[in-house]
């Protein structure tokens, strides 16, 4: 089915094996048809004689109501009856008649197969005469010339076919025919070869080739299904008959016929594999262009998905049951996507100014400030630094000119272009370790030795300080704002000397992760006035990048400290940009373990940089497709595959539209300003909002709709304000004599019952706070007892362990408890034993749930005991003896009122038929006087109670 297709390319998931419970079935089956061909070809001799016939009921009403009963009753639930009364019945003048109802039945719908083919064995073990009426009509119904169905026939017709096909079959290998003179096996297997040729152009009954197999190919053909003999011999099923082919003469021709029809579909399946890939590829092409896929050609390649999964699911069907293998086909390969996209990539980055590229690189106006607003230190300290370190003022100030009026005329050349960018990154999408970066990490490792480093970052550690620098090094660690940095830059200017310049690369490139930040600033500052100090950071991080990237399975953390200092120093510019894209293309080409990781943590650090600044807009861009590619062909683990999405979205987060706030008039911003903001479950709080509320226009319709609106829709307020804004509605409608708080009820109870019908788990919040809001409303005397009675009963009783309160559903039992635990104490004594007989119709709907979880059986249990439930059950027997008797009392209730209703009337009718009035008057009166009394006593007895 298309359920089971999965990724880009079609894959169908395989046939699964069977159990051992189906093997057994199916060597039952096997055992039950060997003694049943058995019976069938000694008929003759063991047939009743004339003496068990006259026993037998002959006459005509019954056979001609059995063979209507044949012609339109066949199914399962009928077939006992009908082999009960073919017991009791003679019918060998009929045996004509029942042959034709039985090839009749075809066009029943749910008609019983299995029950037609053992009517049939019952019909030929008792009448020598019956196969002789069968086979004609069964012949007729399968004839080659007639009767073969075509593609454009009814799903009725091809149905009707298929069923007298495998009844004719049946009949054959079970030698219901073998006293007939004809060769049945010859002809079974010449009608078989015909269909299977005729369908061999358009496939259409493939499906009905491989029931018939499937059906009988063990007997026909002598082969056990693959699955089948596999299941046999991993389940050591030993009871297995001896298989041989019931007509062996025709065996080895048919099966080799079969091989050459299997070897014609599994072609066809090849084709229609290829042209699927085909179409496939074609609309992938579409997809990332610029003219997009048409309508048309996407619905293609739907149709030959479904014809190509159709198919492939009955060639694999035949592929089992002649025990053959499934043909190679050729799987999709997604294309190549850089040549598509170098066309449809736009930098939007270019032709911004300083301000508005910065306003997109950064996330806020303080991280900008700790990025760009780096100190110049060279003329403060220019007396420290030493002669090499001094440039002539005024070359500097003439190069620096030369630079800003080149700028502009750079700036486009500075742009990559995007088609020669792709070609560069094609070599990346091979898989492999060979690729032109080589060597250049060689050169560059060489120097680099991991032995070497761990043993200097533990004699640093063991050093112990014994300079000034030294101690002044020690602060760097507690240098994690934007002013100590600066501080810390500035008093390593005093103590610039080669030796002091070396340890205090060294303490960076062994400091701590998380200070990288401020590292990279104070590196940025001090290299205003000493390039050297960047330069050389630089040069060790690159050449320790290199060295550890020739082993991907070791140190891991020591890599993600690495990429993280060379993305800090790519922000503060000490490392250009285009060259730490280096770092990600060698990651990128080999794509294994660790460099997934060290992918994900450059963009994370700095991707969104890159990708927002206009020299490397369009190199990033490509790259993170290339990413996004090779995470569907390589990316197997789940956190790889989550690193590389939250990668992506941090360097180009989708679009956020801007939301549209809604436009109100005044009067109803009020109204939501007051209810939602202002409310507090406070006495003095409610009161003043409740003299403010008297004073809007309630008499106004619209304004009142919206009122009601918004005193219904409780979900918005905080959960402790609900008990507020009841007692708030309470008073604005009660002083006011509006319609108000009527209609809010009806809004609430409406609401109850949407949530009830719809039982969408997103509105479990909704449907508490509504459940609890009636409550209240029924404590502020805002709604009667009958109201709340008449939502707690519907909780139970709206179709209830259905669609929409499925048994493991407990929502209703919790919106009941929140209702019980507020009006429970209100209700007067004449409600009080309704409330108790919805108690114990409560209860057994509880116990008709799945396992109650343990914070809804608490719940449930102390709600119970909160509202002194009369009966609290244990067990759902308990319940139900209990649900039944209280509904036996409730009927003999109405039985005895329904019988006081009537006498009245009926002594009514009597006095009407005297002539006396005066003695009609006094009788009526006694009689109304008497009733009065009877009633006042009811009431008595009712209070009493």
């Amino acid at each position: 089915s298309m359920d089971e297709i999965e990724c880009d390319d079609v894959v169908v998931a395989p046939l699964p094996p069977l159990a051992k419970e189906e093997a057994e079935a199916v060597v039952d089956q096997l055992r039950e048809d060997v003694e049943l061909r058995e019976k069938h070809a000694n008929a003759m001799e063991n047939r009743p004689d004339r003496k068990f016939f006259k026993k037998l009921d002959g006459t005509l009403k019954k056979n001609s109501t059995f063979i209507n009963r044949l012609r339109t009753s066949l199914t399962k639930q009928q077939s006992a009856s009908l082999f009960t009364d073919f017991d009791k019945l003679n019918m060998r003048q009929f045996t004509d008649e029942a042959a034709a109802a039985i090839t009749d039945i075809a066009d029943l719908k749910n008609v019983d197969a299995y029950a037609a083919r053992r009517l049939i064995s019952m019909f030929h073990l008792r009448y020598d005469s019956f196969h002789e009426h069968l086979l004609p009509q069964l012949k007729r119904k399968v004839d080659a010339k007639t009767s073969f169905p075509q593609p454009t026939d009814t799903d009725e017709e091809i149905a009707a076919f298929r069923f007298n096909f495998l009844l004719y079959a049946d009949c054959v290998l079970k030698k219901v025919f073998d006293e007939a003179d004809e060769d049945e096996g010859k002809e079974l297997a010449n009608l078989f070869g015909k269909f299977v040729m005729k369908d061999k152009d358009h496939n259409s009954f493939l499906w009905m080739i491989n029931d018939f197999l499937e059906a009988f190919g063990i007997p026909l053909l002598g082969l056990l299904p693959r699955r089948t003999k596999q299941a046999i011999e991993e389940h050591s099923i030993s009871s297995l008959p001896h298989i041989l082919p019931v007509f062996p003469k025709y065996a080895p021709n048919l099966v080799a016929f079969l091989g050459k029809h299997f070897a014609r579909v599994g072609k066809k399946l090849k084709e229609t594999k290829e042209a699927l890939n085909d179409r496939m590829e074609k609309n992938f092409k579409a997809v990332h262009s610029k003219s997009g896929l048409h309508a048309d050609d996407e619905e293609k390649e739907k149709t030959l998905k479904e014809v190509y999964v159709s198919l492939y699911v009955e060639v694999q069907r035949l592929s089992d049951l002649l025990d053959l293998t499934m043909p190679t086909l050729p799987a999709y390969v997604e294309p190549d996507k850089i040549d598509g996209i170098s066309i449809g990539i736009v930098n939007r980055f270019h032709g911004l100014n300083d301000e508005e590229v910065a306003a997109g690189v950064w996330q806020d106006a303080q991280t900008r400030e700790f990025y760009e607003s780096v100190p110049n230190l060279k003329e403060k300290f220019r007396m420290f630094l030493d002669k090499a370190q001094r440039v002539d003022e005024q070359e500097q100030k003439d190069g620096s000119d030369e630079n800003n009026d080149g700028d502009k005329d750079g700036e486009d050349d500075l742009m990559e272009n995007e088609e020669d960018v792709a070609e560069e990154l094609k070599s990346i999408e091979d898989e492999g370790d060979d690729n032109p970066l080589s060597s250049e990490m060689e050169t560059l490792s060489s120097n680099y030795n991991v032995a070497d480093e761990l043993k200097a970052e533990k004699e640093k550690a063991k050093r112990a300080p014994s300079e000034k620098i030294d101690f002044l090094l020690k602060t760097l660690s507690e240098c994690n704002n934007l002013e100590l940095c600066d501080k810390f830059s500035e008093s390593f200017f005093k103590f610039n000397k080669k030796k002091n310049r070396e340890k205090l690369i060294e303490e960076l490139y062994f400091g701590k992760v998380d200070a990288t930040p401020y590292y990279s600033r104070i590196v940025a500052t001090i290299s205003t006035g000493i390039p050297e100090i960047g330069e050389l950071l630089v040069e060790k991080l690159i050449g320790q990048f290199f060295g550890l990237h020739q082993d991907p399975i070791k140190r891991l953390e020591r890599k993600m400290k690495n990429i993280r200092f060379i993305s800090e120093l790519t922000k503060f510019g000490i490392l250009p940009a285009k060259k730490t894209l280096l770092f990600l293309q060698v990651s990128l080409k080999r794509f294994k373990s660790h460099d997934i990781d060290v992918a994900c943590g450059l963009l994370e650090f700095c991707g969104r940089f890159l990708f927002r600044t206009p020299q490397t807009h369009v190199r990033t861009k490509l790259l993170l497709e290339l990413l996004q590619r090779k995470k569907k062909k390589m990316c197997r683990e789940e956190r790889q595959q989550l690193l590389i999405d939250n990668a992506c979205y941090y360097c180009d987060p989708p679009e956020v539209l801007p939301i549209k706030k809604k436009v109100r008039p005044v009067l109803h911003e009020y109204l939501r300003f007051l209810l939602y903001t202002q409310l507090k479950p406070k006495n003095e709080c409610i009161k003043s909002l409740a003299i403010e509320m008297r004073s809007l226009p309630w008499k106004d319709t619209s304004f009142l709709r919206y009122g009601v609106k918004s005193f219904t829709r409780v979900w918005e307020l905080r959960y402790d304000c609900i008990g507020a804004c009841a007692s708030l509605l309470s008073l604005t409608s009660k002083n006011m004599g509006s319609e108000l708080g009527g209609m809010v009820v009806d809004a609430v109870l409406e609401e109850v019952r949407l949530g009830m019908e719809i039982n969408d788990p997103l509105m479990q919040h909704r449907r508490n706070v509504t459940a609890k809001y009636l409550g209240y409303l029924y404590m502020f005397e805002l709604v009667d007892e009958e109201p709340i009675l008449t939502a707690l009963s519907s909780f139970i009783t709206f179709f209830p362990n259905s669609r929409i309160d499925p048994p493991f559903n407990f929502t209703r039992i919790t919106l009941v408890c929140e209702i019980l635990n507020i009006v429970s104490d209100y209700f007067e004594k004449k409600h009080k034993r309704n409330l108790h007989s919805f108690l114990t119709a409560f209860q057994l709907y509880c116990f008709c749930k799945h396992q109650l979880p343990l914070d809804v059986a608490f719940t449930l249990k102390e709600t119970l005991e909160k509202i002194r439930a009369p009966h609290i059950y244990t067990s759902k027997e308990e319940a139900l003896k209990a649900y039944q008797e209280m509904m036996q009392k409730m009927a003999m209730k109405q039985e005895v009122e329904e019988v006081e209703e009537e006498e009245p009337a009926a002594k009514k009718k009597a006095g009407g038929g005297d002539l006396d009035g005066s003695d009609d008057n006094s009788e009526g009166g006694s009689d109304s006087e008497s009733d009065t009394s009877d009633d006042d006593d009811e009431d008595d007895d009712d209070d009493d109670d």
